[in-house]
């Protein structure tokens, strides 16, 4: 019932049918409370960060050594530096326990404050309709003639009522309002203090971790990390067939190796002699024998350097250290048929 009265005489002072009660002192405080917490909340929500923002880059350095560990092993440069990272870490998270406890625990009880202040003038907005209310209804009594006044001294007396209601609180307001103001500006400038002071406390105890750090440096042998490193080339590597077989002809002309002779030479067959016929004055004749067939290469058996999985269909699948048995040679691709009979083709350059 109390809402509904209130929201008609909302009404009715927008659209200048009632005075409306204007305390400027009352206004203007409530402003300044509005945008004080808009700002307190704002450097809460800044200085809530810090202890994260200086452990993030700690962590990170921390991960990284931990990696490195993961390479080197226990016991290696890379895990006594992260011990150190790890000692740094600890004094952040003892900064963390600073800031929440001396200066985000007191940011948090003046924005409280703030929120309590707002929400008592809304109260007092309120009580300010309500005896609004209450003074237009002793006025439309009070105006009539004195035999039609009915009621009079029981609306003045409600009258009288609700501006105790709403002056009573009114005046608290204005009073600790200020109060309140003042309050913050004089604790603002000791919650900077305590942030400074602590994170103060953290670089010291931060450079005096990091003093290890020039002995554990000079312990680490220097290396020129410019220098080639040693792997062969591309270009001189035995992933070039070319260079296989350079290096091949390279150890058959050292002696190093025999050459391995996997086909039977192939001569030409001499053309066959047609004897000469009696009794006729030609020239003699070759007519070529036909054609034989090709022999067959002799087989080899190659051992398979990496593992291979057949991409199309007619290729051989094998493991490192398989044995295959050479069919047919030709080109980068060699025909070979494995120990459990498959045959099919495959790259020369993964066997030796």
């Amino acid at each position: 019932m109390a809402f509904f009265k209130r929201t008609f005489q909302t009404v009715k002072e927008a659209v200048g049918t009632s005075k409306k009660t204007d305390d400027t002192n009352v206004n203007a405080l409530r402003l300044e409370i509005t945008n004080l917490l808009k700002k307190l909340r704002k450097v809460n929500q800044s200085y809530v960060k810090l202890p994260d923002t200086i452990r993030s880059s700690t962590v990170s350095h921390m991960q990284a050594m931990k990696d490195m560990t993961d390479v080197l092993g226990e016991g290696s440069c890379s895990s006594t530096c992260y011990s150190v990272f790890e000692e740094i870490d600890m004094k952040g998270h003892q900064y963390g326990l600073k800031i929440k406890d001396e200066v985000l625990t007191p940011l948090s009880r003046l924005i409280d404050m703030c929120i309590v202040l707002d929400k008592r003038f809304k109260v007092l907005t309120e009580r300010r309709l309500d005896m609004d209310a209450a003074h237009d209804k002793f006025e439309s009594i009070a105006k009539r003639p004195p035999n039609k006044q009915s009621g009079l001294v029981e609306v003045e007396q409600s009258y009288n009522d609700f501006k105790d209601f709403y002056e009573y609180l009114r005046d608290e307001i204005l009073d600790d309002g200020a109060k309140f103001v003042e309050e913050v500006k004089k604790q603002l400038p000791q919650i900077c203090a305590n942030c400074m002071r602590s994170y103060t406390d953290y670089i010291n105890d931060t450079n005096e971790i990091w003093a290890k750090v020039p002995n554990l440096i000079s312990a680490i042998a220097v290396v020129d990390l410019h220098t080639e490193l040693p792997v062969t080339p591309n270009e001189q590597s035995c992933v070039i067939l070319e260079n296989v077989r350079s290096k091949r002809g390279s150890d058959v002309s050292n002696g190093t190796i025999k050459q391995n002779t996997d086909y039977f030479p192939t001569t030409q067959q001499p053309a066959a002699s047609i004897p000469q016929q009696q009794g006729f004055d030609q020239p003699q004749q070759s007519v070529p024998l036909p054609p034989q067939d090709k022999p067959t290469p002799v087989s080899s058996v190659v051992t398979a350097l990496y593992d291979y999985t057949a991409a199309e269909e007619g290729e051989l699948t094998f493991k490192e250290g398989d044995v295959i048995e050479v069919l047919e040679r030709d080109g980068d691709w060699w025909k070979g048929k494995t120990k459990s009979g498959v045959t099919g083709i495959f790259p020369s350059n993964y066997v030796q």
